[in-house]
């Protein structure tokens, strides 16, 4: 029987020889990203996998929603409950939706009460940036984060006066609308700031969310499901010439959905993010950055036009780092990390609040052709005591064109009040998660070619899934999730692209029960998206092909949900310096798939778009 060790180096081995075969482009390495280790780093010098998507891409894809942009990365997958505006899971690396810390602005969000982000009502078009951050990271961010970080940076502001407009209208009477304008001022010679203000608006008709033929959902609606969402964002920088900087941000966004339900048919949600950063030199080799945020997730049942329930959260939080560079090469951070959640609920919750107090330090080096990334973190919650956390990364620049990484790191996440406390439903003898990772890892940069490969393994005890049988959430004693991951762009003359990725992964249960050795519920075991993009004169035109290998939707595998491959299609042509027109065509071939039991998705749908920016 092959060690973990050897398997893991002819998975490496595996991801190397893709080289010859594989195509693809260049992604630069210079980007500054922040996620991965929390301070301004070029992305080539991370040690732990992260993926940058920029405006300039979502808007290249012509993507309409957010998981249709989070789908290309590496290790992610997804589950939707009928459509737009529907419940939207996000698993990375094979592991739970509530292992996904998602920052917005840098700051935590995300429902208190379920533990998970609403990503279906996260407005595109007010989203500048996203980091993907791969692999846990509780040493530096704490909770939450077993599978990884996802963080959302809104709309910027720009020292450059625009204006910018979009209007699209698609199949389902879906149509979307937004206006922004950002631009830059002096106050005198020591200070000056940016903005950017922008409203936008997403409708649709929908599409019968819940097949119900078989009691899937408890009724029988056979009707459209419609979606509603307004958004807004305010951003506002100011800097001295002292090297001071602030930053404010603010945004939000009003959903209402329908969906099949019993009883209840519809409901409100928002979703309102309140950031503020200041960052001050205390030296030359030293930093000071003070971080504070509020984020509400509401949300309201609708039975009629009657209230049937509501669950409002806050989470405020507040953070102090310090940043020491006592050489080029070195870099020293501590920090302090606050975070205060609190449920306000017409459900009886046995108890509403929780407060974490957390303290980190990390070490970054590099010399030579190695470098190091190592880090500690200590956390005091006031529900479950104490937790620590670790890890050390180390790179080697094997050749100028080839990097080596490898990793180990733990993490730990603690039970949603829902989980906890929800009447009739809830597990009060849930133990909080605990998780280990390795990983090994290499990256190629030829120019035009660049290609990335990693494998990994990540052991969970008492990893908390739902039991239908029980009808609870349920601990698992033990959960092994093995993968490789395979990234690859290039680029040929500047008129060709084509990138995509390869995820392959065992997420296996290995609890006592009868149920070990069987799939974690809703994660495909192998899932490929592969895009080409030609551009010549004022045209474009782009393919993409998304497919994903049957998972179950069930803790006794008893329910497949049969795998799918989407193609997608898009042609856009610039009219002019500031117009563009788009055209696009989703799931061409009218695939009737499912990724949650029961839930319908969109067929076939046509998208016409004009942009302008001037």
């Amino acid at each position: 029987m092959l060690s973990y060790g050897r398997y893991f180096f002819s998975l490496s081995l595996l991801g190397c020889s893709c080289v010859v075969l594989a195509e693809s482009v260049d992604q630069p390495g210079s980007e500054i990203v922040i996620t991965s280790s929390r301070i301004e780093q070029p992305l080539q010098q991370t040690l732990i996998p992260t993926t940058v998507i920029t405006r300039q891409q979502i808007e290249q894809w012509q993507s309409h929603t957010l998981i249709d942009v989070l789908q290309r990365v590496p290790g992610i997958s997804f589950s939707n409950n009928g459509g737009p505006g529907q419940n939207t899971s996000v698993f990375l690396r094979g592991t739970e939706a509530d292992h996904v810390l998602v920052l917005i602005d840098g700051v935590a969000a995300g429902s208190v009460s379920s533990g998970t982000m609403a990503f279906q009502d996260l407005p595109l078009n007010q989203i500048e940036r996203i980091e993907v951050v791969r692999g846990p990271v509780s040493s530096l961010y704490g909770a939450d984060a077993i599978g990884g970080v996802i963080q959302i940076f809104t709309r910027a502001d720009s020292a450059k006066t625009s204006q910018r407009a979009q209007l699209a209208a698609g199949t389902d009477d879906s149509f979307e609308a937004a206006v922004a304008h950002q631009g830059g001022f002096k106050i005198n010679d020591a200070l000056s700031g940016q903005f950017n203000v922008g409203v936008a608006k997403t409708q649709t008709q929908g599409i019968n969310a819940c097949r119900s033929a078989n009691g899937g959902c408890f009724v029988n609606e056979p009707d459209a499901d419609a979606y509603d969402n307004r958004s807004g964002n305010l951003h506002l920088g100011l800097q001295s010439a002292s090297g001071q900087k602030f930053s404010f941000t603010a945004l939000q966004a009003d959903a209402h959905n329908e969906f099949d339900g019993f009883g209840v048919h519809a409901a409100d949600n928002v979703q309102r993010v309140l950031s503020s950063a200041l960052s001050t030199p205390l030296t030359e080799q030293q930093q000071l950055v003070f971080n504070a945020g509020q984020t509400f997730d509401q949300s309201e049942n609708l039975n009629g036009f009657a209230s049937d329930g509501f669950y409002h959260t806050r989470r405020d939080s507040f953070s102090v780092l310090h940043h020491w560079r006592p050489s080029t090469q070195q870099t020293l951070t501590s920090g302090i990390d606050y975070r205060y959640d609190h449920l306000d609920s017409d459900t009886p919750f046995l108890k509403t609040d929780r407060r974490n107090l957390g303290g980190l330090l990390q070490y970054q080096q590099q010399w030579q052709q190695y470098s190091t990334q190592i880090g500690g973190r200590y956390d005091d919650n006031s529900q479950f005591g104490n937790n620590s956390t670790s890890n050390v990364r180390v790179g080697y620049q094997w050749q100028p064109q080839i990097q080596l990484h490898a990793s180990i790191a733990n993490a730990f996440k603690a039970p949603s009040f829902n989980d906890l406390y929800y009447p009739g439903y809830a597990n009060p003898n849930l133990q909080p998660e605990e998780a280990v990772n390795y990983e090994l890892g290499i990256q190629y940069d030829l120019g035009a070619l660049q290609l990335n490969s990693a494998v990994f393994k990540t052991d969970i005890d008492q990893l908390i899934t739902f039991d239908a049988a029980q009808n609870i959430p349920v601990n698992l004693s033990k959960a092994r999730i093995i993968g490789q991951e395979l990234g690859w762009q290039w680029t040929a003359q500047q008129d060709w692209l084509l990138s995509g990725q390869f995820t392959w992964l065992n997420a296996e249960n290995r609890d006592s029960s009868e149920n070990s050795g069987n799939a974690l519920p809703r994660r495909p075991s192998r899932s490929l998206t592969f895009d080409v993009q030609r551009n010549w004169q004022s045209w474009s035109a782009g393919l993409q092909l998304a497919a994903n290998s049957q998972r179950y939707d069930d803790l006794d595998n008893t329910s497949p949900l049969g795998g799918y491959t989407l193609l997608n299609l898009r042609l856009a042509r610039q009219l002019s310096a500031a117009w563009q027109l788009q055209a696009s065509l989703t799931n061409a071939t009218d695939k009737v798939y499912e990724t949650a039991e029961y839930f319908n998705q969109p067929g076939r749908a046509v998208w016409l778009t004009l942009r302008y920016e001037g």
